[in-house]
């Protein structure tokens, strides 16, 4: 049996992360600039190309694009709220549970600090 499978597999997990980040960051990126580019050219089409056209047709895909991300993170933020609000709990301390962390060893009661743990006979 091989009990260092899960610490050979968290490195793995952990450039799975990073790479599924940078592609949802380069995907929203590239989201964004075709909305531009869109709204850039639907500005321009059918007009004079007089000498402010190119500025007010910037003007108008960045602010088409920034709308739109405020879109976005709006409808992202309202699921959040949606999803996450109620899932949580309090938790209360009961005896029953508080026994159970000392008996487990997770009671953080012995600090090597202060006062170390004492031995356990050999049997």
């Amino acid at each position: 049996m091989d009990h260092t499978r899960g610490l050979k597999q968290a490195p793995r997990a952990a450039i799975l992360l990073d790479v599924a980040g940078i592609g949802g960051s380069v995907g929203g990126s590239v989201l964004l600039s075709t909305i531009l580019a869109s709204a850039v050219a639907s500005s321009t089409a059918g007009q004079l190309h007089t000498a402010g056209l190119a500025n007010e047709a910037a003007v108008h895909g960045y602010t088409t694009a920034l709308w739109l991300a405020v879109g976005i993170f709006a409808l992202a933020f309202l699921l959040a709220i949606v999803i996450l609000s109620g899932r949580a709990k309090p938790r209360v301390p009961t005896v029953k549970a508080a026994l159970a962390r000392h008996a487990i060893g997770n009671g953080h009661h012995f600090d090597a600090a202060c006062c170390p743990r004492p031995a356990v006979a050999a049997r």
